[in-house]
């Protein structure tokens, strides 16, 4: 009995001491070479009533050691590992593995197969892949053999949302049967100044939550969440120390501008900080603006509103760049005027002949 052997061995003993020592080195930049080795004494059974064998010595050593390499994206392993009982006697393990990206019908995948076999006779397999539908949704599946001829599949999933992070898992082996699991992740904040209660998928002590007023789809640098309908997003903080949180400009709409970016904080422990950003809407117009002999609007013409409000000066070709508050209504370059019906907000140049 395996159970009843260690609490004879080891039940009541203290350990004396322990030491573990490791190296790890490229050889000739192909391999990566590391090894190991520990050691742990106990004191003598004698002195606390356990069990004692004649040839017990009171030491346990092992070591491990494992060989790698990488052939531009397949990677490949060799590792060993041998140890020794206060009784004298051996065991070892040796395994092989290997590790292979690919890509298919656009998706990316990564395949994964061991070998390994020890003391006791008998070979061990196990292989397995895993692949991702989205940047949200990833998944893994795989089976194998025990050196003892027992077989055993998995199958895992994992969701991230925008509320929570769900996980779900089926294994099956020939000997204990099937088992799964689903789990969920996340967080509830209760936040007075946005009078709402946010559930997110960050699970931090101390957070931030970041606010740009009712725009959804807002990022900062250090992470891949968005903002809620109502412009709110919970990011993880470190407490006592300075954290800079930054809005991914790239990721806010067209006629939205910040008055800054980027603000810093140190928060304590466990707390909520609230982080507005002052979020103003405007009007964007890109044009290339003709006259109506075909001719681009000359360079250095100044655009004028309705009230004769300077909106932006004609650049090259024709082209004209408006961001503007309220909408400007027609518009005057000189002797020639668009009106406000051919305007239209978008990131794209627009080509409009003016009257």
């Amino acid at each position: 009995n395996p159970a009843e052997t260690w609490l004879q061995q080891n039940q009541g003993r203290r350990t004396r001491d322990e030491w573990n020592a490791g190296i790890s080195q490229p050889v000739g930049g192909l391999f990566s070479l590391s090894a190991s080795g520990w050691q742990r004494s106990y004191y003598p059974a004698s002195t606390t009533g356990s069990y004692r064998y004649a040839d017990d010595n009171g030491k346990e050593t092992g070591v491990t050691g494992t060989l790698s390499t990488q052939i531009k994206s397949v990677s490949l392993s060799l590792g060993w590992s041998g140890s020794r009982n206060m009784n004298g006697e051996n065991t070892w393990s040796a395994s092989a593995s290997v590790s292979v990206p690919f890509t298919l019908f656009e998706r990316k995948y990564s395949s994964s197969t061991t070998v390994s076999t020890g003391k006791d006779g008998g070979t061990g397999v196990s292989t397995g892949l895993s692949g991702a539908l989205n940047d949200r949704f990833s998944y893994g599946l795989g089976g194998g053999r025990d050196s003892d001829g027992g077989v055993s599949s998995y199958l895992n999933a994992a969701y991230s949302g925008d509320r929570a992070n769900l996980n779900g898992t089926v294994n099956h082996s020939s000997g204990s049967g099937t088992s799964g699991s689903v789990s969920a992740s996340g967080s509830v904040l209760a936040v007075p100044a946005a009078r709402d209660i946010m559930f997110s998928r960050t699970t931090g002590d101390t957070v931030a939550v970041v606010s740009v007023k009712d725009t959804p789809g807002v990022k900062v640098m250090s992470g891949n969440e968005t903002s809620d309908s109502d412009g709110n997003l919970v990011v993880p903080l470190n407490s006592y120390d300075w954290n800079t949180v930054t809005i991914d400009a790239g990721t806010l709409p067209l006629d939205t501008e910040l008055s800054t970016t980027s603000r810093k904080v140190v928060p304590t422990d466990r707390a909520v900080v609230w982080l507005p950003f002052d979020a103003l809407k405007v009007h964007r117009y890109l044009l290339q603006v003709r006259m109506p002999d075909g001719a681009f609007v000359p360079g250095g013409t100044w655009a004028r509103d309705s009230n004769n409000t300077p909106l932006g000066f004609v650049a090259n070709n024709g082209v004209l760049m408006i961001n503007a508050v309220d909408r400007p209504g027609d518009i005057t370059l000189g002797q020639c005027r668009i009106p406000a019906a051919k305007l239209q907000e978008t990131a794209k140049l627009q080509e409009i002949t003016c009257e």
